[in-house]
């Protein structure tokens, strides 16, 4: 089980990722809706419930797949 330090550190390392992708990633793109609706670890369309974790340990589905996503975009 992750402690709530993993979790400190997996949404920092998210956030450098986005970050350093900037080149591929829209500005404030969502993982789920893929809209520029992204604050950070969460979404603000209200359409969407992507969050980071949505609970302990347990990443939003979409944000697998986004990263898995990311790799394409980088061929």
């Amino acid at each position: 089980m992750a402690s709530y330090g993993d979790h400190v550190i997996f949404t920092m390392q998210f956030l450098q990722m986005c970050e350093d992708f900037q080149a591929i990633i829209r500005e404030n793109e969502c993982p789920a809706c893929t809209l520029q609706t992204r604050i950070d670890t969460v979404c603000q369309n209200e359409e969407c419930d992507w969050m980071l974790f949505v609970a302990p340990n347990k990443l939003h589905p979409a944000t697998i797949p986004w990263v898995n996503s990311l790799q394409e975009r980088l061929s």
